[in-house]
């Protein structure tokens, strides 16, 4: 019996449009020109997902989101995202009357297009402040909506613990994600208080359907952290008459000046129930000996765990950094608790040995991350000639042979050749072959290259003249975060053209026959994704390649030091299979800078 695919009811046919949007979104495009019935269909689906961005100018805002005056657009969209452009404030967060009705009228025709949506099933909202009136019009219209809050801040210090909208939020039902990052440098005097920290921890008690929550702070918030304080003593008041969140799955802690200690876990506990965390990150800041030591027993669910221990000192201890109290105590944590599905692990190697590792958590784990930080100098990696430590050949088919649930996979590789050879590399090729051995086929790699000869390569005339990234206000519109993003490879040398003439270099002749840098770089990662997927044509097959400390928030990555450059630009690749179906076996590249 033949079944065509008009019988098939609408919904069945929505979800197989879906699964091929999402996995080939240039093949779902191509059906729109198929038929008319598929054309309807698939319009369902390229409209399912919105963002909507806001501008300085309000309405220069709504004459560039043209789509939200289509009534059939609006009748299709359930997954809607907010973000803001730049530095740019929503109108009614403007001024120091954050909330006061002359600035609420800004956001009016967006709460009305809102109120027009038919059927959202999701809000992700990454534009600061949640205002008011936007709550009040999401909850009337679409009760069930998930909302998630990715770039909570405070922009009025004067704010405190009576702020409506604050007090909203904290007890809006679908509240599913909240993302919060204090900066103590925005609206910060001697006499008014910061409660960034303390409406973190309002909200967060407050809410009961709360899954995932993530305080992000910046390097100098010293300041926010003691004025917090003053907000503090209302806060355990009115916790006191509460009880605990205890939705709460997932945390993340990210700050140079938080502390992972027995204190942070029993503070913690004060307004979140912690025994019913399953995931808890700790990206800076300095893990305490105390934390180790009671970590098992008040976290005893946690099955993904991300510590960092770059902030410990390694020369208080003289060349045997393993006598270092907060190491020990961390190895005897890892080597005791359950075990783990998720690991990642940031200055790991003096920590744990990888043996032990597997033997604790092979047969769970997941995923694993495994980096050391790559450090500049006339020396290598902590004071050693070798530098940085990475893994064997023989390390990593350990993992392949131990870890059979293993899908995802972090870890470092230093560059020998300045140039970028892959052919060159025996010991890299090797050890890739390896990596595409895994069974089951590791659905992402991901791998931190050293800056070995990077700088000469993509910069080879550079003079003393070239100013720091500290001093480079070039932030453009459509790069809110300095990051200069591609989305294919038949721009790239126009980007490298115009990334080179944000530098003054030195005069010299110019080398027209010399290959693009850009495009070496490519070629580079495109082998590598070929050397471990091969002509593979299912499954994710995704392979990061971040070429320096990608992740480090030191501004100036570039810093010069008597006439010549010690750290190089950052490159981050990502890979990943062709989304054409005609391509099959060809990977994408997307490619972002930073300095």
């Amino acid at each position: 019996m033949s079944i065509r695919l008009t019988d098939l009811e609408n919904e069945v046919i929505y979800m197989i449009l879906e699964f091929l949007h999402d996995s080939s979104p240039h093949s779902s495009k191509a059906l729109l020109l198929t038929n008319k019935f598929l054309n309807s269909a698939v319009t369902v689906i390229l409209n399912r997902r919105k963002t909507f961005t806001f501008r300085t100018n309000i309405d220069e805002t709504f004459e560039r989101e043209q789509w939200i005056q289509d009534a059939r657009i609006l009748s299709y969209l359930r997954y809607l995202t907010v973000e803001i452009r730049g530095h740019s404030t929503l109108p009614e967060i403007v001024s120091e009357e954050a909330e006061h009705e002359g600035f609420a009228q800004g956001l009016e025709p967006f709460n009305k297009v809102i109120a027009r949506i038919q059927n959202l099933k999701s809000l992700t909202w990454n534009a600061g402040p949640v205002p008011y009136t936007l709550l009040e019009t999401l909850h009337k219209y679409h009760p069930k909506a998930v909302l998630r809050v990715s770039c909570f801040d405070r922009y009025d210090g004067s704010l405190d613990h009576l702020d409506a909208s604050e007090t909203n939020l904290s007890r809006y039902p679908t509240l599913t994600h909240l993302r919060a990052s204090g900066d103590a440098t925005r609206s910060w005097s001697p006499t008014v208080p910061q409660y960034s920290l303390a409406a973190f921890k309002r909200i967060v008690a407050n809410s009961q359907s709360l899954e995932y929550a993530g305080l992000v702070l910046p390097n100098n918030a010293t300041q926010e952290l003691e004025f917090s304080q003053t907000e503090d003593e209302l806060l355990e008041k009115d916790l006191a008459n509460r009880k605990k969140c205890r939705s709460l799955k997932s945390l993340t802690l990210d700050g140079a000046e938080l502390k992972l200690s027995k204190g942070t876990l029993t503070e913690l506990d004060k307004y979140i129930e912690i025994a019913h965390l399953e995931s808890l990150k700790f990206s800076r800041g300095l893990p305490d000996v105390s934390y180790f030591e009671n970590a098992a027993a008040m976290l005893p669910n946690l099955k993904h765990v991300s510590l960092n221990f770059s902030a410990i000192t390694w020369t208080s201890h003289g060349s045997d950094q393993s006598l270092h109290p907060v190491l020990k105590a961390a190895r005897d944590y890892l080597l005791g608790c359950s075990p783990l599905q998720t690991l990642s692990l940031w200055t790991w190697s003096r920590v744990i040995t990888l043996e032990d590792l597997i033997a604790r958590h092979g047969k769970t784990l997941t995923a694993l991350q495994l980096h050391e930080k790559e450090t500049f100098g006339g020396r290598g990696y902590h004071g050693e000639e070798e530098g940085r430590p990475v893994l064997s050949l023989s390390d990593v088919q350990l993992l392949r042979r131990e870890c059979h649930n293993l899908t995802d996979l972090t870890i470092d590789l230093n560059r020998r050749c300045e140039s970028p050879d892959l052919q060159a590399e025996t010991e890299i090729l090797q050890l890739l072959d390896v990596l595409a051995e895994f069974k089951p086929r590791l659905r992402r790699v991901q791998i931190y290259f050293n800056t070995h000869g990077l700088l000469e390569l993509l910069y080879p005339r550079i003079g003393p003249e070239l100013e720091s990234d500290e001093e480079d206000n070039s932030d453009s519109e459509d790069d809110p975060d300095g990051d200069e993003e591609e989305d294919g490879e038949q721009d790239a040398a126009a980007t490298v053209s115009s990334s080179r003439d944000k530098l003054r270099m030195a005069p010299a002749k110019q080398q027209t026959t010399q290959a693009d840098p850009e495009v070496l770089l490519r070629d580079y990662v495109r082998a590598m994704w070929k050397r471990i997927y091969g002509n593979a044509t299912t499954g994710e097959r995704l392979l990061d390649v971040k070429f320096g400390e990608w992740e480090s928030k030191t501004n100036g990555y570039v810093v010069w030091r008597h006439g010549r450059v010690v750290e190089g630009p950052r490159r981050y690749f990502e890979i990943g299979p062709h989304e054409r179906d005609d391509h099959a076996g060809e990977c994408h590249i997307k490619m972002r800078r930073k300095r």
